[in-house]
């Protein structure tokens, strides 16, 4: 369950893309995900606003109000997210009054609940019958397979190997040509410093769930005893001659 921070214990250095937060903009509470943290300090934000539908009761995402930048100062309440599972986007948002529809986009007040009606998951969160998938495939309740199932194929995270670079050097043929071009890839991308609103916000977006990952990869590889990697800078090689 998300542990939320009210107005006076906020630790604004704690709040990450994809966090939930309640604001007070202007004498008005505002609910909204965090897409980013701008260099000067403001955050780009998605609201979600009250719409007509069900008497009024389902909340949405509204297109032409996506992107809006504000102040940490504005921050009365912040639902930390972690990792983006279902349920603990559900935990955040319910921590501060609304319940998710599946769709990502629609919400109601929890008071509301009964009396409304929310798409539904897509991923089918109250059944687990194998008959659902073709398959036979049952996704784990295990939090460290991340959603996978118990197949043999993926392990958990705390039993796998500490993450390592592949090095095209070490590879053939198209197996080096395409690691070599993934790992150019992310190069580019750290260097790419986009000017307009919204692709700045995909960029920020995209380095605070990198932030995560890589404070994950830094732990996990600490408690081996081995040092930090930089998950940002893989390797590229030396091109061989054809």
């Amino acid at each position: 369950m998300s542990q939320v921070e009210e107005k006076n214990e906020v630790d604004f250095s704690a709040i990450f893309a994809g966090d939930v937060v309640q604001l007070k903009v202007n004498g008005q509470d505002q609910y909204a995900e965090v897409l980013s943290i701008n260099e000067d300090g403001n955050m780009d934000v998605s609201c979600i606003r009250a719409t007509a539908k069900q008497g009024g009761r389902i909340w949405e995402f509204v297109a032409d109000n996506e992107w809006e930048a504000v102040s940490p100062s504005d921050i009365i309440k912040h639902a930390p997210v972690g990792e983006a599972t279902r349920d603990n986007v559900r935990n955040a948002w319910k921590s501060i009054g609304f319940y998710p529809g599946g769709d990502g986009i629609s919400f109601c007040r929890v008071s509301d609940e009964d009396r409304v009606t929310l798409p539904l998951y897509q991923g089918d969160e109250n059944e687990s019958d194998d008959e659902d998938d073709p398959d036979g495939f049952v996704p784990s309740t295990d939090p460290s397979m991340r959603g996978y199932a118990v197949d043999g194929f993926v392990v958990p995270d705390d039993e796998g190997d500490d993450f390592t670079f592949a090095n095209p050097d070490e590879l053939e043929g198209e197996a080096a040509d395409f690691v070599r071009d993934t790992h150019r890839a992310v190069h580019d991308f750290e260097k790419w410093n986009p000017t307009d609103k919204k692709a700045r916000a995909i960029k920020n977006y995209i380095d605070g769930v990198s932030q995560k990952v890589s404070l994950e990869t830094d732990n996990k590889r600490f408690a081996g005893g081995k040092s930090s990697i930089s998950t940002t800078k893989p390797p590229l090689g030396k091109k061989r001659k054809r």
